[in-house]
């Protein structure tokens, strides 16, 4: 779970790095911002329950890997 919240908070950064180099939409930005923040919020609340001892979930994965949501501007 560690790994998974560490990965998608790069992700989150390096989405916020292109975003203010405008290699993304500001719509583009926003909905993959989005998934990354649902991501986010699904292991947090798996690891909160691990924590309170109760049995894990499977987590779905929300969103595609980060190179496919982004479309970049040319």
């Amino acid at each position: 779970m560690e790994e998974r919240k560490a990965a998608i908070y790069e992700n989150l950064r390096d989405l916020q790095f292109e975003y203010r180099l405008d290699k993304l939409s500001d719509a583009d930005y926003q909905a993959t911002k989005l998934e990354l923040q649902k991501d986010l919020a699904q292991v947090m609340a798996e690891t909160d329950r691990i924590k309170a001892g109760q049995p894990p979930v499977v987590l779905r994965r929300t969103s595609a890997p980060r190179a496919a949501q982004r479309s970049r501007r040319c």
